[in-house]
């Protein structure tokens, strides 16, 4: 008999909060199909207002759900307190929130994602609508506190002009670039599996300011080529050509011809050759000595001379480190590596120096390329 009772009174209320078809708890004006009016505030007639609408919840005719307000704008409208949504008609179905993006401490519109059985201080994350000091909108996203009641790590940022900022105070290091990474460093761990075209690839370096750019190969210093193993080398006369060989590494800047020993250059630009080597004597005072000769012309360009007493015994000697600096004037300038016998004292006059037959190697070879 109770159980009827209630179900009689029930249906009573529900009829006294009922028109045209709207059913209405806690109020008499119901605004849309089925209508909630948690605070019991709403007028008897006519539009309740923001103040009024923010502890309504209210489902329309066609399926929308309202919290926090009476005409919901997508399948999902959440709102503050106070805060009407400015949509009209949204080309995304799905949730909207609307709030005050400039509420203090970043606590605009969003989301906690909580995982309650998380490790301790790791159990929460925000992700959130809000402004800067600067009155910069963006997309924030925090580790905070378990109990939501601080932040413990600004992860990222999405600015609303595209720019999206890693780590920082967005108040005091919003980001500047497409992607500005204010702390901590980049990796890319598959980087080393992507090999580049070292003719038309550029290089990339990083400014003062830690901006990347990019440079043409020809403003990049960088060795090029290292022998791997020494190169034996003899002669009987002065144009004997060293051939280097394989060990000599590929270069978008040169290409070197095993077979005629012929360098070419592919760019213009300052290169400085460098070797090293141990040389035996042809005989007494005189010296196998390496030298670099234009092809176009027969010109000597350089040569190895400075010789190390203290490395020298008997009819061995050894040339510590010898450096060439070439200027090339333009593509396809072509230079060879030649062996020839120099007196002892009188490695500088070409014309005095005598062929004979020795041997020698170079143990280090680098080319380099400067702006």
């Amino acid at each position: 008999m109770k159980s009827q009772i209630f179900i009689l009174s029930l249906a009573v209320s529900v009829q006294a909060y009922s028109q045209t078809g709207r059913v209405g708890i806690n109020t008499e004006n119901p605004q849309n199909t089925f209508h909630i009016d948690g605070g019991k505030d709403n007028p008897l007639t006519g539009t309740p207002s923001d103040a009024q609408q923010a502890n309504d919840v209210i489902i329309t005719n066609d399926g929308k759900i309202g919290i926090g307000m009476t005409v919901p704008k997508n399948l999902l409208n959440i709102t503050k307190k106070g805060n009407a949504t400015g949509i009209v008609t949204p080309f995304v179905d799905g949730i909207t929130l609307t709030a005050d993006a400039n509420s203090p401490d970043w606590s605009g519109p969003g989301l906690y994602l909580e995982g309650a059985n998380a490790t301790a201080g790791q159990k929460l994350f925000k992700l959130n609508y809000t402004r800067n000091t600067a009155g910069n909108s963006f997309l924030n996203f925090q580790a905070v506190a378990d109990n939501a009641s601080g932040s413990t790590r600004q992860i990222m940022s999405v600015y609303h002009n595209g720019n999206v900022g890693i780590g920082g105070n967005p108040n005091t290091t919003p980001a500047v670039e497409r992607l500005d990474v204010v702390e901590g460093n980049v990796r890319v761990r598959t980087i080393n599996t992507n090999v580049g075209n070292g003719t038309t690839d550029r290089r990339v370096v990083a400014d003062a300011n830690g901006v990347l750019k990019t440079i043409d190969n020809e403003d990049y210093n960088f060795f090029h080529s290292r022998l791997i193993n020494n190169q034996t080398l003899s002669s009987d006369a002065l144009t004997n050509t060293v051939l280097f060989g394989s060990p000599i590494a590929t270069s978008p800047f040169y290409t070197y011809n095993t077979s005629t020993g012929i360098l070419t250059f592919n760019s213009s630009g300052l290169y400085f050759i460098t070797y090293q080597g141990g040389f035996s004597e042809f005989a007494a005072g005189t010296h196998l000595l390496l030298g670099i000769i234009n092809v176009a012309t027969g010109q000597y360009i350089g040569r190895g001379s400075n010789w190390s007493a203290l490395a020298r015994t008997g009819n061995v000697g050894q040339m510590s480190s010898y450096t060439t600096m070439i200027n090339v004037p333009s593509a396809g300038f072509q230079i060879r590596f030649i062996a020839f016998a120099g007196a002892s004292g009188n490695a500088v006059l070409l014309a005095n120096e005598t062929g004979g037959s020795g041997t020698g190697n170079v143990t280090n070879l680098t080319i380099q390329k400067t702006r």
